[in-house]
């Protein structure tokens, strides 16, 4: 742990033991339990009943009005309701930037397209440093703006726009967000070197690559794509060579706005128009029929899941025989025609669809221990789905990828986008950074009450103090060798990439790959079985086991999910270690409850203690 954080955490502590611990979870920590776990009737009544009583804090009645604004847009569809209990609840909000987001995107999804309210830019600026979102979607607004306009009036919305964009921090504009709101700058704008480079931005290209690795093909070209497709001249033909372009790599609201603007969608000979019309159709079909599914279940349960997964099918077949292939090989025609790669099936017990655009395809060696292999890596990004658990989480989790019988790994690169970009506005002293550890020691005081209730349990403070060791880590390896100045972002983006990309899909979805190679047939491990033993590989080949752990240790914890029991097996296991080696857990205190010490463990005693545990060593 650096030594900055060690401080700031200890006067906090200090400050805090003389103050009084709940003597039960408040109901705003009981609800968030409960929709970890899918239970969003029961996550909503104690919201409400967190609303209701007096006994509850303001900044607590804050959290539960904005989760259920988020419960009556997300599962019940009601935009309306939504903006209306977060119009009321936000600016009297002790903590309004995470609402203020909330209401802003909503906002931008709402159909009525009412206007922002006076609030929201006082709110915009004061968040700036703690939630950028809030900033980045009034800059897709008006993006949004300019495209609804004809193409010849277009000028003054863009300028305006774009001013927008360029008051964002340095760091957000080269973030995912804001090279996505770049890249539709410059598409709006016909401006091909403006566009090109939200799009190397966003895809993570490096040098003079124009495309990402899975999309190169002899002499494809990405920068005269785009010059070329973007020219005031620009012929049918380079538009559709950038519409195709463009739907190959899963920009469809982008895509649309091309197709309107030049009518590309108009039936011709030419194959791409009719791929491009069918991707379209599919991905508005896939949205109608996934949203009734996925709202209908996080209500009532399970019902007719198989019908379901039938219906997704047929709707991808359907695509398929729209380009006028057959839809026996359904997989590979989907990749082939619309460079679509997924999963359909359960996804922690809920049937699910897992489909993006693959920009990534290549074979990896892998290896633990004595036991080597070599898989097919692929990532996916610009879902169109990432199953029912992720949309349910709305940001906060989701599904970062999985294993395909022992031969393919695939990830699923928006999860770690995010990831990254909300660690590298904690790796640095700052406003958002300060937030953070104000709202963990306000959560210690959460767990002393969980756990006292129930030992093994989820902790969110302990979660936030793991995560926050991991970066630091980090960022202290970063610091000494770049400093704190322009290279400081890029560089620890890389090297945060780097730690995630190899506990998480290297060693978690290697071992994917190893067990469901060695155990076959009657010998096959049980789900659950699977993601215990990944994610003991995850902590022991993790550059920092502290920040593997941190994403292991999450609110998927218990229930009836595979990632869940595992997560409750293996927390249970580290605190009967400390429990019986507390000598060893420098720091330790008798009247906490092991998992409230979990971040007390060093790197090296969570390597030793999973490699005790796992099976295969």
């Amino acid at each position: 742990m650096k030594p900055r954080f060690l401080h700031a955490l200890l006067i906090l502590f200090s400050a805090a033991t003389a103050a009084p611990l709940r003597a039960q979870p408040a109901p705003v920590e009981q609800a968030a339990a409960a929709y970890g776990v899918l239970d969003v009737n029961r996550a909503e009544a104690l919201y409400r009943e967190a609303v209701a009583s007096a006994a509850t804090p303001p900044r607590e009645r804050g959290i539960a009005r904005r989760e259920l604004a988020r419960i009556a847009w997300l599962v019940d569809g009601d935009a309306g309701r939504a903006l209306d209990l977060l119009g009321t609840s936000t600016p009297q909000d002790p903590d309004p930037c995470p609402a203020a987001y909330l209401y802003a995107r909503i906002l931008n999804d709402d159909q009525a397209a009412r206007p922002a309210p006076s609030w929201m830019d006082t709110l915009e600026a004061r968040c700036l440093a703690i939630e950028p979102g809030v900033a980045t979607e009034r800059v897709k607004s008006l993006v949004r703006a300019a495209m609804a306009l004809p193409a010849t009036e277009r000028r003054e919305a863009v300028a305006q726009a774009a001013t927008a964009w360029n008051t964002l921090p340095a760091d957000v504009q080269s973030g995912p967000e804001g090279s996505r709101l770049l890249l539709s700058l410059g598409l709006v704008s016909r401006d091909p070197d403006r566009a090109l480079q939200g799009w190397r931005q966003y895809l993570g290209l490096a040098g003079e690559q124009s495309l990402p690795q899975a999309l190169r093909s002899g002499e494809a070209d990405g920068g005269r794509i785009f010059r070329q497709g973007l020219a005031q001249d620009a012929s049918t033909d380079a538009k559709l060579e950038l519409a195709f372009l463009l739907m190959r790599a899963g920009f469809e609201d982008d895509l649309r706005q091309l197709v309107a603007d030049h009518h590309l969608d108009r039936p011709a000979d030419d194959p791409r128009r009719r791929t491009i019309r069918a991707y379209l159709t599919l991905v508005a079909a896939l949205a109608a029929e996934i949203s009734a599914h996925d709202r209908r279940f996080a209500r009532q349960g399970a019902a007719d899941e198989e019908g379901y997964e039938t219906r997704l099918q047929d709707l991808l077949r359907q695509s398929v025989a729209a380009v006028g292939e057959r839809t026996d090989d359904l997989w590979p025609q989907l990749r082939t025609h619309f460079n679509l790669h997924g999963a359909l099936g359960k996804s922690n017990g809920v049937s699910s669809l897992h489909l993006g655009h693959a920009v990534v395809d290549k074979r990896m060696p892998i290896e633990q221990g004595t036991r080597r292999g070599s898989i097919r890596f692929i990532a996916i990004d610009n879902m169109i789905h990432n199953g029912f658990s992720s949309w349910l989480a709305d940001g906060a989790s989701g599904a970062g990828g999985w294993a395909v019988d022992g031969t393919t790994i695939v990830q699923v690169r928006p999860r770690y986008l995010v990831s990254v970009e909300t660690a590298l506005g904690l790796a640095r002293d700052g406003e958002a950074r300060d937030r953070f550890v104000r709202e963990m020691e306000i959560k210690r005081l959460g767990d002393r009450a969980i756990a006292q209730a129930n030992p093994i349990s989820f902790l969110p403070g302990v979660r936030d103090r793991l995560r926050l060791e991991g970066i630091d880590e980090i960022a202290a390896r970063i610091g000494s060798t770049v400093g704190d100045g322009p290279g400081f972002a890029p560089a620890f983006r890389r090297a945060y990439s780097e730690a995630v990309f190899g506990s998480s899909i290297l060693a978690h979805e290697g071992r994917h790959a190893l067990d469901q190679l060695q155990f076959t047939g009657e010998n096959a491990l049980s789900n659950e079985e699977l993601e215990y033993r990944a994610k003991l590989s995850e902590i022991a080949y993790a550059a920092s086991p502290t920040l593997a752990l941190s994403s292991i240790y999450s609110p998927l914890f218990g229930g009836s999910s595979g990632h869940g029991i595992a997560n409750r097996r293996l927390a249970g296991e580290l605190a009967a270690w400390i429990e019986a080696h507390a000598q060893a857990v420098e720091g330790h205190d008798p009247r906490l409850s092991p998992l409230e010490q979990l971040d007390r463990l060093s790197n090296d005693q969570l390597r030793a203690i999973v490699r005790s545990l796992d099976p295969a060593a």
